[in-house]
This record gives C-alpha cells, structure tokens and sequence, in this order.
C-alpha cells in the first residue's frame, strides 16, 4: 500500500487477463521466477510509504496521505478492506496447510491474487526443492575437495584428476539439465532457478572448505597424535600385559619368556635352533617345548586352512601365534593340492613396496609392508634355525614344495629369502614422470613434520625421485621415451621425475619363503599349549561342507580356486592368468628390482623373474593347473615369444640372458571401491551345509605381498575371538 503501481492489478482486470505486468511477460509458468513481484519500475515505484498490504496500514494513514494514493490504490485498498475477516492478510490463515479460500487476497508475479491458485503453492514448492537441490550440488563440491586429501593443501595436491574432474562437472551440468529441460521439469517436478538461487549454497561451500584447509594446515604443523604416539613408542610394554594378563595364571617363566621375545619383536635364534631340533624329531607335536608351562589339556580346537600360498601360510602363522598369546590350544592343518607355494603366490615377483604406479602410498600401504617384514624376518630366522639339523634339502623349482622332494630349497641355500637391493620404477611417459614428482612432493610435505619429531622412523622407506641419468647410472640399459626426456628438459615448475626409487625395496623370493615361514609355523606349534600343532596335507578339496565333519573352523585362502568352493557373489573376485619367465642373467647384469607394466626381478645370483602377461579369460579349472608351464606346448611358446618381448622393452640387457623356466598363475583380482582395488575377507554368506559360514581370505591380486600379513593378522583375530570387527570394514565381508 502507498505505493504507485505501474500496472492494472484490479482483480477483474487480472482475471481477464489484462494486466501489463503478466502481459509483458513470455512463457510465465516455463521461464519465470515465480517469487518474482517487481519489474525495474516495481510494486515499490515512486512513492513515500512502505508497501503494506494490509487495512491497518491505510486505516492509520491521514486524509492527506489517503488523498496522495493513486486512484487504483485507493480502490485496490477499498476492495481488500471490504472482504470477510477469513480473507484479511493481516490475520492469514490458522490451518498453514489450507488451500487459500475463494476472493483471498495475496500476490504473485506482481498481481493480486483473489481466487484459489494450486499452481502457484505447487510452483512455489517445486521451486523451493530445486533449489535445495541445486544447493546441495554446490556444497558437494568442497565436499569432494576436501576429501582429496588428508593432510595436503589442495593447492599443493593440485587438480590432476581427470576422473574426480569430470564428476564435478557431470554432476553441475547434471543439476543445470535438470533445472532447464522442460521434459525434466515435468518429470522431476524441477523448476528453472534465477541465477541468483543457485548461489546461495555457495557461502557454505566456502566455509566447508576454508575450514578444511585451516585443519589440513593445523595437521602439517602438528606432530603425530598423542594416541598414536604413544602406542607406537609403548607397543612392546601394553603387548607384554596383554601376555602378563592372559598368561599369568599359567606359570611365571612362561609369561616372563613371552615379554623378553615381545621385547625383540620376534624371536630368539639360539632358542629356536633347539626348539626346531625337536620340533624335527617330534613331528612339531606340542608336547615339545623350549621350555617349561603349565597349558591345560583341554581338547584343541581344529582350524583348516585351505590353500597354501600367501594368505593361507600367513594365516596359520597369525592363528598359532594367536591362540600361543591367549594360551589356549589350537590345532591347525593347512591344505594345498600342489603344496606351499605351488599356485600363483609362487609365480609372484616379490616386489614388496607401498606405491600405485602414480607413486602414490596405497591403501595401508606402509603398514602392511611392516607387517609383511615382519613375517619375512621370522620366517628366514626358521629357515636358519632347522639348517642346523635338516642340511638335505631339494629344489623348489617345480613350482613349489613337495612331500615328494623333501622340504624346500636346494641350490638356493646359498641365496637370500629376501633381500632389499632397492626397486625402481622408471617413468614409462612424460605424465608418469610428472605424478611421481607430485608425489613425492605431496608426502615430503605432509610427512616432514612427522618425520622431524618422531624417532621411530620405520615408516620413511625413503623413496625418492631420480633423473633420468640417475636412473641410467642405477640400471644401465634403461630406455626412456623421447617424451620423458623431453619433459623433463623442460624443467617446469612441477618438474619430470625419470623414475621412482625405493632404496629399501624388497625383493622376495616367494617359494622359499612361504616355504621358510611354515617352518615358523611348526615351531611356533611347538611352543603353544598341549594340544597344539601344525600339519601340512595334500589333498583336492570340493566340497567346504565335508570338511566340517572333522574341522570346528574352516579358511578359504585358496585364491583363484575359491569359486570352485563358494559361490561367486560370496567372494565377487575377477580371475587374470598370467605367464612369466624365470631367466638366468649375466654375471652382475642386474641388481635393483626394476617395477612396472613388465617387472624384472633379481632373485638373488642366479635367476631373475620377468613378467607377466595378462590374460583374463582364465577360469577355475586354469588355477589349477598353476605352476611349471610346458615351453614346448602352443600357448607355452607363443607365451615365451610375448614375454620375450616385454622384457626387451622393459630392460634391454634380458635379450642376451637364457630362459630356465616358463611359469603360470591365476590371480583373483577384487572389485574396485573408493578406496582402490582392495582385498577382501570375511565370511561368506552361504553356510556349509546349514552349520556355520567358513571364513575366507581373497582378492588380494597383484598385491598379495603387501596385504597378506595383515589380513593374515585381522583374520586370525576374527577367527579367534569369533568376533568379525576385527577385521577393517574396508576389506570385511559379512553377510548374514
């Protein structure tokens, strides 16, 4: 009210259709904004008074100011003021949701409205939900930013994925469709925004963001958690309580020996040659100990581990060091057709590091090297102690171990089960070698800081980025694209790293040991409780459900041969077979792990592992056969050719080293989540025969090295405790 209106908005006038207002106006209900009530000149125009639409208002003004209204105000304020108190605006309406009654007087679109309008209320709530919507996309963005990274600037992390990329714009260009198709607005129920609607989520994208990167800052400035902290550098003393509180009541020096081996991190070399003499001599039955206990004589509990490559061999390990910790009996047998090794864990490289081939940390990356170390240490610390009373050994090369070949290794005794010559992964294009230097970059960033105030260093394995001619220096016979060469030239800001070097790399040789660790196993056995043991069987195993007559606990570590026990959406892993060569290479010719599409690596003097291919038509019945492969056969010879071939373009020098032997493997690859491509464990969700659902480690792929200690450790807890939170929720499959 009190203000000049340059439009006809008598409610004849406007039911006629007449106004100017709605008249100059195109395609109202498609392109309008229907909050809108003013043009440029609008309902405010020329005037003094507020635009008061209500009787209070013009019944307070003066005959001077009711003289100073227009003509049509004055007979739009005559006509709103003579209605029926239900339809006073002052007053509104009691019920929110009531449809406004006939001759109710409110606006829209710059006109009095005086009859019921559903169109508008429902326009009005179409509107009012695309724009929560558009505003929830706005937020999204920050949303998607901040999570990027956990502690690194976004302006240091840069916006180099293309994936991550597209999905903002997808999902902007998405809202916008959906906003500004009138096919979409009918089926959606969505509105056209004005423009300025769709920054209205825009301050809180801000400060979504801006505070993430305070906190990210604050994160680089500040050391390691308190928690952390102190768990890492106090880890050996709450181990021991654990030991103390477990085992108390079973015998003083038992528990005290148990500190003093948590205190080394693992275990004593002159105990274990003794202990492993009569672990020999006694078939590892548990009544051999290297010392005195009190353990009950409670009937062991009897846990079949299928499948005796990475996964299964860990997994007994962690079972019977587990069950040692909580003093209580556990009898484990570890089943393999073809014997420890003898499927595609044996034709693995044993390139053990924590890099994509972006040079990024994966998943878990550093820890599960640790563990894997770990396991490494205490197997070749086995291997050494039954040297001294089993010197007769045979080769492995068969792909595995055999009970019909004795235990393990022959020739290569005088060969390291591990060793840590380094890997290095040359940048195969010029984009490679960019996101190694961001990498690099990114974790000297966030880790300095770390690094700085913490004196347990273990998880620096000092990669670090080289030139080309670093590279060349380390691996003569290198060739890098012209690419490569030229980008790193170039010497922009970012920089073209010529490869990434891990100087602590490990390279591992698989057969020997898986092989090396189940000596562990067996002197571990011989340590625990009465009852306790560890035994190997060859056997074929079809059916889950016959093996819970004589087990209480069943494990499926049997890689690529799972879907043969379980159904495929249990355990949803994709098969890849693969070839690979083992070469003898001239004298000194390679000494670093070389990584990449095509891997070569030096398997102490005498041999090297090159490889692999990838073929992914492979089944079930292909696993089987895993192992030696037949050189003379078609798909044998034509397998030789193709990886003759990579290995030329992935190190020149293999052109002139001799073939040994020709290999095979099918790997079960998982499905890819947020987080990678990560293994899975858990339970499968059918139950063997209506009793209880066998538990399962799978997928580990072309990371086997990585994860296998630390599902092995996870999953033995699970088993244990019966509790399957044990294991991350990452990787844990449970459905009941």
């Amino acid at each position: 009210g009190g203000c000049s209106l340059p439009i006809d908005y008598s409610p004849n006038a406007y039911m006629a259709g007449s106004s100017p207002f709605l008249a100059s106006l195109t395609s109202v209900s498609a392109t309008v904004d229907p909050f809108i009530e003013f043009n440029v000149d609008g309902f405010r125009g020329p005037g003094n008074f507020v635009c008061n639409r209500d009787c209070a208002t013009y019944t307070a003004m003066s005959a001077t100011e009711k003289a100073a209204l227009s003509t049509d105000d004055q007979a739009s304020f005559a006509y709103f003021c003579s209605q029926s108190a239900d339809y006073g605006f002052t007053r509104g309406f009691a019920d929110p949701d009531r449809v406004a009654p006939a001759g109710a007087y409110y606006w829209w679109n710059g006109a009095p409205q005086t009859m019921p309008n559903l169109k508008y209320q429902t326009a009005a709530l179409e509107y009012a939900q695309t724009a929560y919507f558009i505003t929830i996309i706005i937020v999204q963005w920050a949303d998607l930013l901040i999570a990027k990274t956990r502690k690194l600037s976004i302006f240091e992390q840069g916006m180099g994925n293309d994936f991550m990329n597209f999905g903002l714009i997808f999902e902007t260009v998405l809202g916008a469709t959906l906003c500004y198709t009138p096919a979409f607005n009918s089926v959606f129920g969505t509105r056209p925004l004005h423009v300025l609607h769709w920054f209205s989520g825009v301050p809180w994208s801000i400060l979504i963001f801006t505070y993430d990167e305070m906190r990210k800052a604050h994160a680089r400035q500040t050391t390691r958690g308190l928690a952390r902290r102190f768990i890492r550098r106090h880890r050996v003393r709450v181990r021991a309580l654990r030991v103390l509180c477990v085992l108390g009541a079973t015998g003083g020096v038992r528990a005290g020996d148990q500190v003093r081996e948590e205190r080394l991190g693992g275990y004593d070399v002159d105990c274990m040659t003794a202990h492993g003499a009569r672990a020999v001599a006694h078939g590892a039955r548990a009544d051999v100990r290297c010392r005195a206990h009190g353990g009950s004589n409670a009937v062991p509990r009897k846990t079949a581990v299928v499948g005796a490559g990475f996964a299964g061999v860990a997994l007994a390990f962690e079972l019977l060091e587990g069950a040692n910790a909580r003093g209580t009996a556990l009898d484990v047998t570890l089943i393999d057709a073809r014997g420890i090794a003898g499927g595609a864990s044996g034709v693995a490289a044993g390139l053990l590091h924590p890099y994509t081939p972006r040079g990024k940390i994966i998943w878990r990356g550093r820890e599960g090297v640790a563990a894997a170390k770990r396991l490494i240490s205490l197997a070749v610390k086995a291997e050494d102690a039954l040297d001294v009373v089993l010197n007769a050994r045979c080769d492995d090369a068969d792909g595995g171990w055999r009970d019909s070949v004795g235990r393990n290794t022959g020739e290569r005794r005088n060969d390291a089960v591990a060793r840590a010559p380094g890997i290095v992964r040359p940048a195969r294009s010029a984009k490679q070698g960019v996101d190694f230097r961001r990498a690099f970059n990114a974790r000297l960033v966030a880790d300095i800081e770390a690094f700085k105030d913490d004196d347990d260093d273990d998880d620096d394995d000092g990669a670090t980025c080289l030139t080309t001619a670093e590279t060349l220096a380390l691996c003569p016979g290198l060739v890098f694209t012209e690419d490569v060469l030229e980008a790193e030239a170039r010497a922009d800001d970012v920089g073209c790293a010529g490869a990434l070097y891990m100087p602590r790399g490990v390279v591992v040789d698989a057969p020997r040991y898986l092989s090396a660790l189940w000596d562990a196993c067996s002197i571990v056995a011989s340590r625990g409780v009465a009852g306790t043991r560890a035994m190997f069987r060859t056997a074929t195993i079809d059916d889950v459900e016959a093996l819970y007559d004589e087990f209480d606990d069943v494990c499926l570590c049997c890689g690529a041969a799972v879907h043969a026990l379980v159904n495929a959406d249990d355990v949803p892993v994709q098969l890849q077979g693969g070839h690979v060569l083992v070469m003898k290479p001239d004298d000194g010719a390679l000494t670093t792990g070389i990584l990449g599409t095509t891997y070569v690596a030096p398997l102490g003097t005498s041999r090297a592992m090159v490889g692999p291919t990838k073929e992914y038509d492979a089944t079930v019945e292909d696993a089987r056969r895993a192992g030696v492969a037949d050189r003379a056969s078609t798909r044998g010879a034509r397998a030789e050719s193709a990886l003759r071939d990579l290995a030329l373009r992935a190190y020149a020098p293999t052109s002139s080293w001799d073939v040994v032997q020709l290999k095979y493997g099918v790997r079960a690859n998982p499905p890819r989540s947020p987080a990678g491509a990560l293994p899975l464990a858990g339970r499968t969700k059918t139950r063997a025969g209506g009793r209880r659902r066998p538990w399962f480690v799978a997928g580990l792929g072309a990371r086997g090295l990585v994860y296998h200690a630390l599902l092995a450790r996870w999953v033995a807890d699970a088993m244990l405790d019966d509790d399957i939170t044990a294991i991350p929720e990452d990787v844990r499959r449970d459905s009941a």
